[in-house]
């Protein structure tokens, strides 16, 4: 007992331990920025906003041996509200009606073998390994969805329509196509 009464406590060592501490909570505090001061995120960075135009970065490439030879696409619509489905065939580049209530869509591309390396979509082969196609979706002429549909994987990128689903059922060689 003795050994702890004997021992004397230097008045100037909490200072010398609070001090740094203080000094660094200080800058610690003074580095991180405080949320009202944060800049809100631009509306089309907002989690959740649909995407309503093509992407301008992403190039996409066909290929000269993929180009001319497939002619059309089948796509499978399915309404949520009846729970009916109808299948749709276009043409590469046509335009359809579907639903009773002003909603077209667009078949832009078909890619057999779709690969992405960054902002380039191509196709790796005249193969059809991953099929996809570009689509844009028009409410009474106005473009809300414009993004891409695959047969392999139907999930994928998949646009979340409240009533309707879209998925790539089946595509087509064209009449000069070495696939026939």
């Amino acid at each position: 007992m003795m050994f702890f009464a004997a021992q004397r406590i230097n008045p100037a060592l909490p200072i010398k331990l609070v001090l740094p501490i203080i000094l660094c909570l200080a800058l610690l505090l003074g580095c991180v920025e405080r949320q009202e001061d944060a800049e809100p995120p631009a509306p089309e960075q907002t989690l959740g906003e649909p995407l309503r135009v093509c992407p301008s970065r992403a190039l996409i490439i066909v290929p000269p041996e993929v180009e001319g030879q497939w002619q059309a696409v089948s796509i499978a619509i399915y309404d949520r509200d009846t729970g009916r489905e109808e299948v749709y065939t276009a043409q590469i580049g046509e335009e359809f009606s579907f639903g009773d209530n002003g909603l077209s869509l667009e078949v832009r591309t078909f890619i057999p073998h779709f690969i992405m390396n960054g902002l380039v979509m191509t196709s790796a082969s005249n193969r059809a390994e991953n099929p996809g196609t570009q689509i844009a979706i028009r409410d009474r002429g106005e473009e809300i969805y414009c993004g891409w549909l695959f047969s392999l994987y139907p999930e994928a990128h998949a646009y979340e329509h409240p009533r309707y689903v879209f998925n790539l059922v089946d595509f087509f060689p064209s009449e000069e196509s070495d696939l026939n």
